[in-house]
C-alpha cells in the first residue's frame, strides 16, 4: 500500500502520556500504511522518554518534534482552565510544520483511534482537493441551542460551529493563503469574544466555510453523560468537557473504558 498520511499534535508537557497513547492507537490501526507524526511542543525534552518508546517500538513511524518558540501567555482565557496554552498552537501550524503534504491531519491529544480510518480520511481529502476547500470539521452539536445562538452571536458567524479535535487541513492552500498569520491576527481581532480558545477563533475566521467531515472521524465522548458508544461504527473517538477519562471520577464515568485500556496496553 502506497499511501502516506501526516498528522500532527499541539501539546505540553501535562499531555505527555495522553499524546503518547492517542499516537499509539494510531499506528496501532494503521495497517502498514506509512505515517509522519508532527508533534509540536512547548518542551520537547519532556518526551523523551515516550520518544525512546516509539522509536524502539515503531521505527517505521517518522517522529518530528516541533518546539513551540512563539510567546503567547497573554492569548485570552488561559488563567485557571482546563486546558493549557497549547491549545492555541494549532493556529501556528503552518508557521511550525515543515511539510511537502498537500494535506496534514491534526488531532487532538485527547483524541484515540478505535477503528482504521484512512479510507474516511482519504476520502474527505480527495472531496476537499476536488471542491477547493481549506478545512474539513465536524459540525458540534454538543451546546444547548441557547448555547448555540449565544455562540453565533458572540463571534458574528452564520449557522455553523464545528468541533476543532480533528481537522483534516489542506496545508497547500493554508499556506498559500497565509493563513496562520491571519489566525493571530484574528485572535486579537475577537479577543474580549473569546470562550472556547483557539476553537471560537478557527470558527470566527472560517464562519461556515468548511467541509463536514464524517462523525465517524471525531466521535464526541462527554463522560458527564455517561453515554456508550458503538466502537464498530467509529473510527475517532474524542473526549470533550473538563471530566477527562484519566480522573479519578473519569475513570468511574467512562463506560467503554477506552483510555484505561491504552493505557493498560501501552504503557503498564
Amino acid at each position: 500500500m502506497n499511501d502516506f498520511f501526516e498528522f500532527v499534535y499541539c501539546i505540553d508537557k501535562k499531555y505527555n502520556k495522553q499524546a503518547f497513547l492517542s499516537i499509539s492507537s494510531l499506528i496501532e490501526h494503521s495497517n502498514g500504511i506509512k505515517l509522519k507524526v508532527n508533534l509540536i511542543h512547548k518542551s520537547p525534552r519532556s518526551f523523551n522518554k515516550y520518544k525512546k518508546v516509539i522509536n524502539k517500538n515503531y521505527p517505521e513511524l517518522d517522529l518530528n518534534i516541533i518546539k513551540f518558540k512563539f510567546n503567547i501567555k497573554s492569548y485570552p482565557r488561559l488563567k485557571n482552565a482546563h486546558v493549557s496554552e497549547a491549545t492555541y498552537y494549532r493556529i501556528f501550524i503552518g508557521d511550525l510544520v515543515r511539510s511537502k503534504s498537500n494535506f496534514i491531519i491534526y488531532i487532538d491529544a485527547d483524541a484515540y483511534i478505535v477503528n482504521n480510518p484512512f479510507e474516511k480520511i482519504k476520502e474527505s481529502i480527495n472531496d476537499m482537493k476536488e471542491k477547493d476547500m481549506l478545512l474539513g470539521a465536524k459540525t458540534t452539536d454538543y451546546f444547548s441551542k441557547q448555547q448555540s445562538l449565544d455562540i453565533f452571536e458572540r463571534l458574528n458567524i452564520n449557522d455553523k460551529y464545528f468541533n476543532a479535535g480533528v481537522l483534516v487541513i489542506n496545508l497547500k492552500k493554508w499556506n498559500k493563503e497565509n493563513i496562520s498569520k491571519k489566525l493571530q491576527k484574528q485572535v486579537k481581532k475577537i479577543e474580549n469574544e473569546i470562550v472556547y480558545w483557539d476553537q471560537d477563533v478557527l470558527n470566527s475566521f472560517i464562519n461556515g466555510d468548511y467541509y463536514e467531515i464524517s462523525d465517524e472521524l471525531n466521535h464526541i465522548v462527554n463522560l458527564n453523560l455517561k453515554e456508550r458508544f458503538d466502537t464498530e461504527e467509529v473510527k475517532i473517538i474524542h473526549y470533550v468537557g473538563g471530566l477527562k477519562p484519566w480522573d479519578e471520577k473519569g475513570i468511574e464515568a467512562d463506560p467503554n473504558n477506552y483510555y484505561q485500556l491504552l493505557n493498560k496496553k501501552y504503557l503498564n
